[in-house]
């Protein structure tokens, strides 16, 4: 199971996800290659796009996200916890997700 758990704080978003969901086997797992490539994008965004600070490791089974947002940030920062709920809904047991203030 994927363990993510999203901290928003006032300037500061903080993003850390642990496990593999274990839909399907190695390079073949939809479910682990759309949040895998859905943090990526975040990440890209974020950070060479926009040029947010902040700092992140993503590696295999785990990824680490700690980003100085601005209030127009948040519109994505949602959208991407959305997607996560969405996939938690549609593939149950593979994605745990906890969100704290």
């Amino acid at each position: 199971m994927i363990e993510v758990e999203i901290k928003n704080l006032k300037e500061k978003v903080i993003i850390t996800m642990k496990g593999h969901s274990k839909h399907s086997k190695k390079g073949e797992n939809i479910v682990c290659a759309g949040i895998s490539g859905t943090l990526q994008f975040l990440v890209i965004h974020l950070f060479n796009n926009l040029k947010r600070k902040g700092k992140f490791n993503l590696s295999s089974g785990e990824a680490f996200i700690e980003i100085n947002i601005q209030e127009n940030d948040k519109t994505i920062i949602d959208s991407f916890i959305e997607y996560l709920k969405l996939i938690e809904k549609s593939y149950p047991g593979t994605l745990s997700i906890r969100n704290t203030s």
